[in-house]
């Protein structure tokens, strides 16, 4: 689920920072440029995790910036294919159940991935799993109650670049409510499935 990841960047350090320490400014501009940002195709990026190397490159003729060549390396976030994870329901729609880890809400447990039988309680506005032990038994109602912790396994995760070359390219129309609505998207998502045994709300496999 998370791990480090070695990335090399240019940094450029204004004037008024040039007497505070090298490595202490390095990590100030890291940390705002990278911490809780998604790297594409590598994952959500957690905080910085060390310094390994700064090369000095110029100093800069327009505004006296320090410009710096820095190796380091990013504690970062994203699960594989298959892992099992907990988090807790953040929110239910007709389209399936949100899940959120707390640092990050972007997992969605589409509605053909919950457990079956399962139906959408318009009234609770929640979804209801028809549990049966055995096929002889009676259903029993299973809630996935708002804030309850989930268990639930990564299908997978896709990447969605939404940097503004990227707007562009695609032609978002501003005016249109629709296009606008939906080019607001998150740069990384995850799809989980809560259909397996096992999976679901702690509280229905603790009683």
């Amino acid at each position: 689920m998370f791990f480090v990841v070695e990335i090399k960047d240019v940094i450029y350090v204004k004037p008024h920072l040039h007497g505070k320490d090298r490595l202490e400014s390095a990590v100030h501009i890291l940390n705002r440029k990278y911490a809780n940002k998604v790297l594409c195709g590598i994952g959500l990026c957690i905080s910085l995790f060390d310094i390994t190397k700064i090369t000095d490159l110029s100093i800069s003729d327009k505004d006296g910036s320090a410009c710096s060549e820095v190796r380091f390396r990013c504690a970062a976030f994203r699960p594989f294919q298959g892992e099992i994870l907990i988090g807790k329901v953040k929110r239910c729609t007709q389209e399936g159940i949100q899940i959120s880890l707390g640092f990050f809400d972007d997992i969605t447990a589409p509605s053909a991935l919950l457990p079956h039988p399962s139906q959408f309680d318009q009234e609770e506005q929640t979804w209801v799993w028809a549990y049966k032990a055995d096929e002889n038994d009676e259903s029993h109602n299973l809630y996935f109650d708002i804030g309850e912790e989930i268990r639930f396994a990564v299908v997978q995760d896709h990447f969605t670049d939404i940097s503004p070359q990227a707007a562009v390219t695609a032609k978002v129309e501003p005016n249109d409510a629709d296009d606008t609505a939906s080019a607001k998207k998150s740069p990384y998502t995850i799809t989980a499935s809560v259909s397996e045994p096992g999976l679901g709300l702690l509280s229905w496999w603790q009683s």
